[in-house]
């Protein structure tokens, strides 16, 4: 098992944060999040931080949010993106994601886990964001024109630590997510019709003993909502 986390998500470029953030106050801003159903989020007011703690929790299972009519887990008007099914190896993969007009998006674009074990192996220690990151190659296409590259992606970047831990259930010998470091984006709402989403990336340099590469495409479809508006 190869231990990589792509999110999948996109927001507004932030500062580089050398600082490692205590996620118990993330994951009670993340959760204010969702359950402020009656506001629209275009990324900009909210820490990316809190953003990614919740995507973070809602894909592994330890918080749930009921999703919408095209099946996406959608918080203030925000689309989570779902990831192709990728081997990390370069392999080609898409995924077919249907939304409302109105809708962003929050992608991961390359995030890592550390994680604590069942067998007594001690705990992962945080990755040297230099020779990880900073050294990756990265470009972001939508419907074919350069959204961003590495360079405005690290504008993102992001790590800080689960507290408490998120439990993998019978997974040994790992027993549970421990810290996130990864970069991220968040896209503006799309116009009606079709649109394609494209990032390839790949590392230079190992995390935890791999090399990592991704093309992965979203064949995006933007309806219109029965009624309006595109919050939920």
């Amino acid at each position: 098992m190869k231990k990589t986390y792509i999110i999948k998500n996109t927001r507004f470029s932030r500062g580089l944060l050398p600082a490692v953030l205590v996620a118990t106050s993330l994951l009670t801003g993340s959760l204010a999040l969702a359950d402020d159903k009656g506001k629209c989020d275009d990324g900009s007011a909210n820490s990316l931080a809190k953003w990614d703690a919740l995507y973070s929790h809602w894909a592994y299972g330890d918080y749930n949010i009921t999703p919408d009519a095209n099946g996406n887990a959608v918080v203030r008007g925000v689309v989570l993106m779902p990831l192709p099914n990728a081997p990390g190896d370069g392999t080609p993969a898409s995924i077919d994601v249907t939304v409302d007009a109105g809708q962003s998006f929050s992608l991961p674009l390359f995030n890592l886990l550390g994680t604590s074990y069942t067998d007594g192996t001690p705990p992962d220690p945080f990755l040297d964001e230099f020779s990880v990151f900073k050294t990756m190659k990265l470009k972001l296409t939508l419907d074919g024109k350069a959204v961003l590259g590495i360079k405005e992606a690290l504008g993102s970047y992001e790590k800080f630590s689960f507290t408490p831990p998120i439990p993998l259930i019978n997974s040994p010998p790992y027993a549970a997510v421990i810290w996130f470091q990864g970069i991220a984006t968040f896209l503006p709402d799309l116009s009606p019709g079709k649109h394609v989403l494209r990032l390839v990336e790949a590392t230079t340099q190992p995390a935890f003993g791999y090399l990592f590469a991704y093309d992965n495409t979203w064949n995006i479809t933007v309806k219109k909502p029965a009624h309006g508006g595109g919050c939920h």
